[in-house]
């Protein structure tokens, strides 16, 4: 199970880096003053958010307003362990520095013991985890990156709505 989340997470990332290649054609922009003036590449960290605990994320410019996502989490309690891989797209509204951010990520994620399950048993079970992300943003060329969201989830696990947030801090290029 969890080679099958890490392929789908290095197939991701290969899509997006090839689709990254060609991103300037996507723009009416000219290369030359995008790449002056706009972010293309953001790497952070996410506390709470899509991946439940933290996660360590890369996001990448797909086109104007377009962003993509993929990351990843490992959390170990005493109550079990949680892999997330969470995979998305977002729109940003804004001009600068400032942004409101509208977005949906998929996480597939893999949960051992009793620690997404609502259980006492140790069992295994991989699942889904849907949220919508409604959040502002502050990014800056080659300066810290900032995320605050609203990112409720709807697992696959108990088939559960769970009001969440998240809080994200990171450095954009």
């Amino acid at each position: 199970m969890k080679h099958s989340l890490v392929s789908l997470l290095l197939v991701f990332l290969g899509y997006q880096l090839s689709f990254a290649q060609d991103s300037t054609s996507l723009n009416n922009e000219s290369p030359q003053i995008r790449s002056k003036e706009q972010v293309q590449n953001v790497v952070y960290v996410e506390a709470l958010g899509n991946a439940v605990g933290y996660s360590l994320n890369y996001e990448h410019r797909l086109s104007g307003k377009l962003w993509g996502r993929a990351g990843l989490s490992y959390v170990s309690g005493s109550e079990g362990n949680l892999i997330t891989v969470p995979l998305g797209s977002s729109f940003l509204f804004g001009k600068q520095k400032n942004f409101f951010e509208l977005g949906l990520v998929v996480t597939p994620a893999y949960a051992e013991g009793d620690f997404l399950l609502g259980s006492e048993n140790e069992d295994e079970e991989f699942g889904i985890i849907i949220s919508p992300t409604i959040g502002y943003r502050y990014q800056s060329k080659e300066e810290v990156f900032f995320k605050i969201s609203f990112t409720p989830l709807l697992t696959t696990f108990e088939k559960t709505f769970i009001p969440w947030g998240g809080l994200s801090v990171g450095y954009s290029f």
